[in-house]
């Protein structure tokens, strides 16, 4: 009998790669902004990010887009579109 590690040690876990890419989006913004923010806030699917904080956090964000999206790029995580 297989343990279920064994079983899925070489598949691919659904929702794990969305899960570590909202992680290190809040993890940056919240290095970058000096605010503390969550993976919940955030929502990556196909480069385009979209952010659900406060107005006055999202205009930081967007006024240091550049910023942010580079070293988003570092990491391994591209956006094209930010809202």
């Amino acid at each position: 009998m297989f343990s279920l590690a064994e079983l899925l040690k070489d598949r691919k876990v659904p929702g794990l790669k969305a899960s570590d890419e909202r992680r290190i989006c809040a993890d940056t913004a919240a290095a970058l902004l000096k605010i503390p923010c969550s993976p919940k806030q955030f929502k990556y699917s196909e480069s385009e990010l979209i952010v659900s904080v406060s107005p006055l956090v999202k205009t930081e964000l967007l006024l240091r887009r550049v910023e942010y999206e580079a070293l988003l790029l570092a990491q391994g995580v591209r956006i094209t579109v930010l809202r």
